[in-house]
């Protein structure tokens, strides 16, 4: 992906989506454990100011209780899809609803297989045959499709009403698989890496101790969402 970047909590990451991004103060996962389940440091950054913001996209800002209120609409979503259990893709512009839909996969306790929309089709289909992907987060005007594999319209559910503002219990432990990464390898084809959170937050802390990072850095990470460098900074800044 190469263009504009989006930030997320202080951490931007590059897309060709005519986006403009800007330093946001305030790291999700300073002095996290790898213990806590990725939805409850989300959580514990609500509490603590749910007005600051957490986004900043081509839409314009979202707070933190914004941010959560994505989420919760996106998780209760996914849980209503009871009749398909396995993986399901992120194929979003970069806003903060693509961020929303990863924290909503792990918060409804499946597998999360983040989508690169300016891959070509034909690359997205071959990443949902691999990782056995069954539904998908999707929404009118998004670059790039997943033929044969169910969708919810993210954008229609972001416009309706939540009477329930939390979220399901886990039910995914901290070392169940949690996040597919699809790399290419030699062949050009796919190939699936399997994530669990507490695999993914020890690369953030490494990340995070490597860098010195501190809440009011800005980083600029020209990398796909759809593959670990990227993602990675995404869930932890």
């Amino acid at each position: 992906m190469s263009g504009a970047s989006v930030s997320w909590s202080g951490m931007n990451w590059h897309t060709s989506d005519p986006v403009i991004g800007q330093r946001v103060a305030g790291n999700l996962l300073l002095g996290f454990s790898s213990d806590t389940p990725i939805p409850d440091l989300l959580r514990r950054a609500v509490e603590f100011d749910p007005t600051h913001c957490a986004f900043y996209d081509a839409t314009g800002e979202t707070s933190f209780g914004g941010f959560w209120s994505m989420v919760c609409k996106i998780t209760h979503a996914i849980a209503a899809h009871a009749e398909t259990t396995g993986p399901v893709g992120v194929l979003l512009p970069a806003t903060a609803a693509y961020a929303a839909g990863i924290f909503a996969c792990v918060a409804a306790g499946r597998v999360c297989v983040p989508l690169d929309p300016h891959y070509p089709d034909q690359r997205n289909a071959d990443i949902a045959d691999t990782t056995g992907m069954t539904l998908v987060l999707n929404q009118p005007g998004t670059r790039g499709t997943v033929p044969g594999v169910a969708t919810i319209d993210v954008a229609a559910t972001l416009s309706r009403d939540l009477a329930d503002t939390g979220l399901p219990p886990m039910v995914q432990a901290m070392d169940d698989p949690a996040f597919i990464l699809c790399t290419s390898g030699s062949t050009g084809r796919p190939k699936a890496i399997v994530h669990s959170q507490r695999s993914l937050l020890n690369g953030l802390k490494f990340l995070l101790n490597t860098l010195g990072a501190r809440p009011d850095d800005r980083v600029l990470a020209p990398l796909s969402i759809a593959v670990y460098g990227g993602f990675v900074r995404q869930i932890g800044y």
